[in-house]
This record gives structure tokens, sequence and C-alpha cells, in this order.
């Protein structure tokens, strides 16, 4: 079963690429014979080949998921479905994470690549280049700087996993379990994985991002979340999207 997994991943890889460089293609032929134009360029920008999508392609297929999301949880992914132009996949997880003042686990979320994007339900995300592209209902949308992006849920996890799964030398969950319990038999690791709990705050920036946290903590600490838990560490600041906003994480051990 592994095996015809792989060769169907195989083969929507190989589809998804053609079709975004196919695009690209048609996109050239028409901007040489026309002039120029705003909207050309849009149309051109949207239809591009978002090259991340390779490296998260690659890291799918290899079950790298890096250590912010098996911190959070993700054990495997499973393909769900396979559709034109691509396919939906989902995560197999461990546990629930904690991001800003609400508990969330990946796998209740289908995820979709076609068309050159990354989705989840009404957001998708691309990279033509060195920016960034949104929509909302297939509709382009501006987000920076806008608070209310920052409280929809399905915009954040999608970011973040586009964020972390376009980074290149990412590790397995069992490569990640390797290398805790060789540092635990060295006692150099002060917690169990198992036992582990994270809770991330956002921002558009690092300050309001470790504000966020700051509250998120309290919410947990008077809800009895952390009761029994000690930290581990200090705050870890992170950009996501190339600095388009931060998140701020603080680990905890908990019994």
């Amino acid at each position: 079963m592994k095996k015809i997994k792989n060769l169907t991943l195989g083969i929507l890889g190989a589809t998804i690429l053609s079709v975004g460089l196919y695009a690209c293609s048609n996109d050239n032929e028409a901007t040489t014979s026309n002039n120029t134009t705003t909207e050309q360029s849009t149309i051109a920008a949207k239809e591009a080949l978002d090259e991340n999508l390779t490296t998260i392609y690659s890291n799918l297929t290899k079950k790298a998921f890096g250590t912010y999301l098996i911190q959070n949880g993700v054990l495997d992914v499973k393909i769900k479905e396979e559709i034109d132009n691509g396919f939906i996949f989902t995560f197999e997880t461990e546990k629930n994470f904690g991001f800003s003042t609400q508990s969330f686990n990946l796998a209740n979320y289908n995820f979709k690549i076609s068309n050159n994007k990354l989705s989840l339900n009404n957001y998708s995300i691309q990279k033509v280049k060195s920016e960034y592209i949104f929509y909302k209902n297939n509709n382009v949308i501006e987000v920076e700087n806008k608070d209310e992006i920052l409280k929809d849920f399905d915009f954040i996890i999608l970011g973040i996993v586009y964020d972390e799964l376009s980074k290149d030398s990412l590790i397995t969950y069992q490569e990640h379990i390797k290398n805790y319990s060789n540092q635990s038999s060295s006692s150099t690791v002060p917690c169990p994985w198992w036992n582990t709990k994270t809770i991330t705050g956002i921002g558009w920036t690092s300050g309001s991002a470790k504000s966020d946290l700051h509250f998120a903590t309290i919410q947990n600490a008077n809800e009895g979340d952390l009761v029994g838990c000690r930290s581990l560490g200090g705050v870890e600041v992170n950009s996501k999207l190339d600095g388009l906003y931060f998140t701020a994480v603080q680990s905890f051990c908990c019994p």
C-alpha cells in the first residue's frame, strides 16, 4: 500500500509541476504578443509556478515535517483524495497544540494542493518569486496589518503549514523521536516528548506576538491546563512567511 501511495504522490507531483510550467509558458507568450499591462502582469503572476510547492510536495513524500509541527503533535501525513491537478491531504497527530487562546488538532483539517496553490477551506497561498499572494474564495486579498486576518485561524494554520513545509532539511517524526531519545539517555532533555505542551502567540510584530502569548498563557493557567506544568526554556520568537507576521512559542513539561 505504501508503494502505491508513493507512486500516486509521484504522479500527482509530476502533474502539478507540468500544469504549472504549462501555465507559465502560456503566460509568457501572451505577455510577449501583447502590450504589457497591469492586468496581464497580475494574471501571469497568479498562474505562475509556485516553486515552494515543489519543496512542500517533496517533504510530504518523505513525511518530513520539521520540529515545530512535530512538537505540536504531527506524526504522519495521509492522502485523502485525488483531485484535478492535485490532491487533498491531512495529518495524523498525537495531540492538540495551543495557538493563541485556542486549542487545535491538525488532524481535523484538510489541506489541498491544486493549481499551484496550497489551500485550507476558503483560503489559498502561493508564492511567485519573492511575493506571497493570498486568496479568499478565489479572490486576491490584502492581509498585511489587518487585525481580523490574525483572528481567522484557518488563515493562520494554513500560513504556518505552508511556512513550515516549504523549508529545506526537515526531519521526520521517527528521526525527531530518535534524536530525542538519544538526548534523553544522556540526560540532556528535561522532558519526554509526549509530555511537552506548547502555547503559541501571534502578532504582526514580535512584540505583539509575545503579548498574545502572555495572555494565552494566563488563560490556559486560569482554565487549569497548566496545572503541574513547568516552563521549558525561554520564549522562542519566529517570523512567518518571510516576516509577514510573527509567532512567540513557550514550551511546558506537563504531567
